[in-house]
């Protein structure tokens, strides 16, 4: 199955024809930007590309509450069934100085928000920052994990062997 990952940062070229035409069989949306998720949303329904879950980057000690939020408003509008919470923020993209504790606490406040709102969580990390960000707490690993491998960035971590999970 070919599910693409879509940020509102692909927004300029975003086309979901396109991708129905190439083979594109679902994508997961990004909600940084409620308005721009909307619109890509949208876009993707009038195609009919499905979209098999949203995600909200969680900016600890900043708005992890509030992208949470967006990312539930756009599944229960189209009908998504799952948010993933994407944990991967560093130095520019949450409070200066938050602890792994305040971080665990936070994640947990957004998992009951989307389980309340009747929708399926979902955890997208990866290994470069899940062990040393969380502590590599296991409190999680009951949820799906979307793995973050990027592996320009050295590690070339394939296995999502880290959380609990594996």
């Amino acid at each position: 199955m070919t599910v693409l990952d879509v940020s509102n940062y692909d927004e300029s070229t975003f086309d979901a024809e396109c991708m129905v035409a190439y083979g594109v069989e679902a994508i997961i949306l990004g909600c940084q930007r409620e308005a721009v998720a909307d619109r890509m949303a949208a876009k993707a329904k009038a195609a009919g590309l499905p979209i098999m879950a949203t995600y909200a980057f969680l900016y600890f000690g900043l708005d992890t509450v509030g992208q949470t939020e967006a990312a539930i408003r756009i599944s229960q509008k189209y009908g998504i069934p799952r948010v993933f919470l994407d944990c991967e923020s560093g130095t520019g993209t949450e409070k200066a100085g938050i602890s792994t504790v305040e971080r665990v606490g936070e994640l947990r406040t957004c998992v009951a928000l989307v389980e309340d709102a009747g929708l399926a969580c979902g955890i997208y990390t990866g290994a470069f920052w899940w062990p040393p960000m969380r502590g590599n707490t296991t409190l999680f690993a009951h949820l799906p994990l979307w793995h973050a491998a990027y592996y320009n960035d050295g590690t070339k971590q394939q296995a999502g062997n880290y959380g609990g999970w594996t």
